[in-house]
């Protein structure tokens, strides 16, 4: 099994020195997660650590909320490129459960795996970041400000997803309200059942529970985007 590269700085690793609650920065992160990760993976890590710092600034986010939704932001996929069978060991060899709907649901491992990585080898212990990183693919009902912004972010970064579809996204989203983010979840959501549903795939049942969360709390179904596209499922 590849064994994921340890941090450099163990201190940081540890948290031994810090109070719980300080994050990793931004320089230290980087060159870590540039050897963890693909190009291709890195740059949209980067873009998706872009945008949710523009959604949080357009909000006008305290600063410590900004600084979890970086630390989110650039971990949120840091496991992503860890072969499968080695996530399976990972798990094991940390007394990881892997629920049965995550079996099913293979691409979600990245994220469990991802936030067992971020608390254990960063020693985050802020449960906006772990939860942030915990359901960014599948998004699940109740999600925090913290999640929504990543999960939103992720979805609609330009490096690579659809920019008519983060075009739409963003549409729903009114600075002056912060709820509005919940209209932009579900048509992000909405743009994912009906994806997945067409092409007869398995959806995960956090999934389904997001949506029908985010139904109940916008009072509507969202619109459905004129561009249906493949980046705006989990990934």
């Amino acid at each position: 099994m590849t064994q994921p590269t340890e941090p450099s700085n163990s201190n940081q690793a540890t948290g031994c020195h810090h109070p719980k609650t300080t994050l990793p920065k931004t320089e230290a992160l980087l060159p870590w997660l540039n050897q963890q990760l693909s190009e291709r993976r890195y740059q949209h890590s980067l873009g998706v650590e872009e945008t949710a710092r523009d959604i949080a600034l357009r909000f006008q986010l305290k600063p410590s909320q900004i600084e979890a939704v970086t630390a989110a932001a650039l971990l949120h996929d840091c496991a992503k490129c860890m072969p499968l069978n080695d996530m399976y060991q990972y798990a094991h060899q940390h007394d990881i459960t892997i629920a049965e709907a995550d079996k099913k649901c293979p691409q979600t491992l990245h994220a469990i795996i991802g936030t067992h990585m971020a608390q254990h080898q960063w020693g985050i212990q802020k449960q906006s970041v772990l939860d942030a990183i915990r359901w960014h693919t599948t998004a699940r009902a109740h999600m925090g400000l913290v999640e929504k912004i990543i999960y939103i972010a992720d979805k609609t970064e330009p490096y690579l997803r659809d920019a008519d579809f983060a075009r739409h996204v963003f549409s729903h989203i009114n600075t002056g309200r912060i709820d509005s983010l919940d209209d932009a979840m579900l048509a992000i959501l909405d743009n994912t059942v009906r994806y997945l549903l067409e092409r007869e795939q398995w959806i995960h049942p956090a999934t389904y529970e997001a949506r029908n969360h985010f139904v109940q709390r916008v009072g509507r179904v969202a619109a459905h985007p004129k561009t249906r596209t493949a980046v705006t499922t989990p990934a």
